[in-house]
């Protein structure tokens, strides 16, 4: 694989496995048992003041050192589910098992009160966020939460507000169309007015119907916020519509898409999503 990493960030580096260069060569691998399991994990390291030399600010103590969990060349990761952790930091798309407490989130729900969100599906989804902002109260009292209702207006009806503060009075339905970018527009001036380094930025974009637009402003989200400030994205499609689009803001954001059929699936998505935020903090990782 070819990767960019100092000295030199500017110029390409080719990178072969270890045991892709004994093959390539002809002769047997001279290391055995776990010095080769080394060689194909990632060399990535958290550079969290935890794991300094006492005294310095620059050096890490080798024996201190808490390497990422995952393979060499693995994919981006956002989440501590997309390495299949309970527990740990994610860094710079890296995973770590060490946990340094303090991290905050600014989660920004933007949900659709649609004509056909009316009645039970509105109940339904009224009682997700409810077991969303309770788990993260339990979690971490320090989140922060925004909260959108978008049909073909998009309307933000709580502003950066600690989860502990959530009264569900706020969410009061709108019905009519739907416009997605409208909404994503809200989500960026949302997320732009309230960046912090301790907090990162993770939305719900959540619909039950089939729209038409949203990728440009997708795009512009990921390309402002994803690298500096960890963003993270959710799409979840509720009901039975064709949520082609849903999956393609998804893929966009580099985020994830979730489809629910019914109240309870919702209700446990939130949950589930609510789950994948311990509060850690994440740090820089070095190569």
């Amino acid at each position: 694989e070819t990767c960019k990493y100092g000295p030199d960030k500017e110029i390409p580096k080719d990178e072969m496995l270890h045991s892709s260069y004994w093959e390539s060569i002809g002769f047997e691998d001279p290391c055995q048992g776990a010095d080769i399991d080394v060689f194909g994990q990632c060399p990535f390291f958290c550079s969290a003041s935890e794991h300094e030399i006492a005294g310095s600010s620059l050096i890490v103590d080798e024996t201190q050192r808490s390497y990422c969990v995952l393979k060499l060349w693995h994919p981006h990761v956002t989440t501590l589910s997309d390495a299949d952790l309970t527990g740990g930091t994610i860094a710079n798309g890296h995973a770590f098992s060490c946990v340094h407490p303090s991290m905050a989130y600014h989660f920004v729900l933007a949900l659709d009160d649609s004509g056909s969100m009316w009645g039970q599906p509105w109940e339904d989804l009224v009682n997700s966020v409810n077991a969303f902002m309770k788990s993260r109260q339990d979690a971490s009292p320090r989140d922060r939460f925004s909260i959108i209702l978008h049909n073909h207006e998009a309307r933000l009806v709580a502003d950066y507000q600690l989860v502990t503060a959530y009264d569900a009075s706020v969410l009061v339905f709108g019905s009519g169309g739907n416009s997605f970018s409208l909404a994503l527009r809200e989500v960026e001036q949302s997320i732009s007015k309230h960046l912090k380094k301790e907090e990162q930025p993770v939305l719900l974009f959540m619909s039950d119907g089939i729209w038409f637009d949203g990728e440009v402003e997708m795009k512009a989200l990921t390309d402002k916020f994803r690298v500096q400030h960890r963003f993270t994205c959710y799409t979840i499609g509720f009901g039975s519509e064709n949520f082609a689009k849903l999956k393609e803001l998804a893929r966009i954001a580099g985020g994830h898409y979730v489809e629910c059929a019914e109240g309870i699936e919702l209700k446990n998505t939130f949950v589930e999503i609510a789950a994948n935020y311990p509060p850690s903090i994440s740090v820089s990782a070095t190569k």
